[in-house]
């Protein structure tokens, strides 16, 4: 797992910013936009937000991170229960909101 730093500006161009341990871009994001819901900020399905792994910085939308999570199936057994992770992460988001 590596300490990631998340954030968004919003439509008011205010930064939030939140730090998770991931093991992947999707589950940072992920992670994130369930810390941002808690703190009564949750990213909207198009919000961009910001990633960086250790020095790059990824970019990924919600939506991205829900396609992915919504995609039947998998390639391994490994990314079925993570896919159900990230399922699991956006629904808890979606009950804190």
């Amino acid at each position: 797992m590596a300490t990631c730093k998340v954030w968004y500006n919003d439509l008011h161009g205010k930064r939030h910013q939140a730090q998770v341990e991931a093991n992947t871009l999707f589950e940072a994001a992920a992670l994130a936009a369930l810390e941002f819901a808690k703190g009564g900020s949750a990213p909207g399905i198009i919000t961009e937000l910001q990633v960086q792994l250790n020095q790059p910085v990824h970019k990924v939308t919600m939506a991205k991170v829900k396609a992915f999570a919504d995609r039947p199936g998998g390639r391994s057994p490994r990314e079925v229960v993570f896919k159900q992770r990230l399922k699991d992460l956006l629904s808890a988001m979606q009950r804190v909101r």
